[in-house]
């Protein structure tokens, strides 16, 4: 009986192994694609880039995934493709960080992965992500110069804004070392509504005669209300505007032996890092010449402390200390007096 039942489904069997070939059950059918997204979760909150993660059920032949991320309206947003780890044919898993341009009032954005053969463009799987962006907020950056640079009259900056100002400009203000506004007035920015802004703005100032650190305020501000949509700020340095070499110990008229002591300081740090110096009598006979180094950085003030050997004079008189600084020439562009008294 159960030969009688069982005759006709070994039949059927060996019809279908005939019919697929004498091959069929030796090399197996292919493994269906698949591309599971396991996070971000749906609706997610993202911004550019998004970091996602899944797996796929084998590796693709050319080892890569492509991806397109869509606007609501059907825009491509960005497009590329990454590379997946493993061997060809075994199952792996991904981490992806894929870029794209925000939509800059937010949207509904669509995230697209594909397993498409890079010659015959066909595909073996898609999938798809709803995932949400959230406006972009209005920001101001500052590309250039950086931080802490020495700069002049005017300074210039470079940067962009994230949302284009309604009204095309920038407005700037100025500050010195004190917090007194030197400087102040706005530049157009280049771009439309449906885009970023870019600047390149010469911005003038009243030079502090002095130098020193000079706060730079960028501002966007809504033309109706006055409000304030973006700020950013950026502290420089510059450099003052004439040397002076200043004598601060020992007091004018103090007895000194040799060597004598000296401290003081410059308006700005001098050509080479070198200051020079002569000592003579009250006759002007040369007594002693030199050089020195001071402490400080191109662009800011500089201090010194030096001590000076010198050839005594025949009798107890006046000595005149000449403390100056020499440009590339050799001329001199600055130099202070100090008056001592030579005594053993």
């Amino acid at each position: 009986m159960l030969h009688r039942l069982f005759r006709p489904l070994a039949l059927l069997i060996v019809a279908l192994i005939s019919s697929a070939g004498p091959h069929a059950l030796a090399q197996g059918s292919a493994p269906t694609q698949r591309i599971t997204i396991e996070s971000p979760a749906s609706g997610t909150q993202v911004g550019s880039p998004v970091v996602v993660t899944g797996r796929v059920a084998y590796r693709p032949a050319a080892g890569i995934l492509q991806y397109t991320i869509l606007a609501s309206d059907g825009r491509i947003l960005g497009t590329g493709s990454f590379t997946l780890p493993g061997g060809p044919g075994e199952p792996t898993a991904f981490v992806a960080s894929l870029t794209f341009t925000e939509p800059l009032d937010g949207d509904t954005i669509s995230l697209q992965l594909a397993d498409q053969n890079p010659t015959t463009g066909s595909l073996s799987a898609v999938v798809a992500l709803a995932l949400t962006v959230v406006p972009v907020p209005s920001r101001i950056i500052i590309e250039t110069p950086a931080a802490g640079v020495l700069v002049g009259n005017p300074v210039v900056v470079t940067g962009r804004t994230t949302r284009f100002p309604a009204t095309g400009v920038l407005g700037y203000a100025i500050y010195n070392n004190t917090g007194t506004q030197v400087g102040g007035s706005v530049f157009p920015v280049t771009g439309n509504a449906q885009t970023e802004g870019r600047f390149n703005a010469s911005l003038t100032f009243f030079y502090p005669e002095q130098g020193g650190l000079l706060r730079i305020d960028l501002y966007a501000q809504d033309p109706l209300t006055g409000a304030f949509l973006a700020t950013e700020s950026l502290q420089v340095r510059t450099a003052a505007l004439r040397q002076q070499v200043t004598l601060e110990t020992p007091a004018p008229g103090t007895q000194v032996g040799s060597p004598v002591v000296l401290t003081g300081r410059v308006a700005r740090y001098p050509v080479g890092g070198m200051l020079h110096y002569r000592l003579s009598d009250s006759k002007g006979s040369m007594l002693g010449t030199g050089d020195f180094p001071v402490v400080g950085s191109v662009g800011d003030a500089a201090r010194f402390v030096a001590s000076f050997s010198f050839t005594p004079p025949a009798a107890n008189g006046p000595l005149q200390v000449e403390i100056f600084e020499l440009d590339e020439r050799g001329n001199v562009t600055a130099n202070g007096l100090l008056a001592l008294r030579w005594g053993p």
